[in-house]
């Protein structure tokens, strides 16, 4: 799986299925924001992003470690 990861031009990360709070969180983690910043709510709506599955997962290390590009999406891209 290494060199699948090292060899690929773009790796793409899939959370899962998004709702209001990880559309909130990504939407201003990105930078490119469609609602008012509030931190207490940006807070938890990160710590429900970090809550998917995918984090529980051994190979993300090497997702990360190992690809060129990689993009994190979750819900419907």
């Amino acid at each position: 799986m290494g060199e699948i990861y090292r060899t690929a031009q773009e790796v793409y990360v899939w959370l899962g299925i998004g709702d209001d709070d990880t559309n909130y969180a990504i939407e201003h983690i990105e930078g490119q924001p469609q609602t008012h910043f509030d931190s207490h709510i940006f807070s938890m709506c990160v710590e429900k992003l970090f809550g998917a599955s995918y984090w529980t997962r051994r190979w993300v290390i090497q997702e990360f470690a190992l690809a060129q590009e990689l993009t994190i999406v979750c819900g419907d891209v």
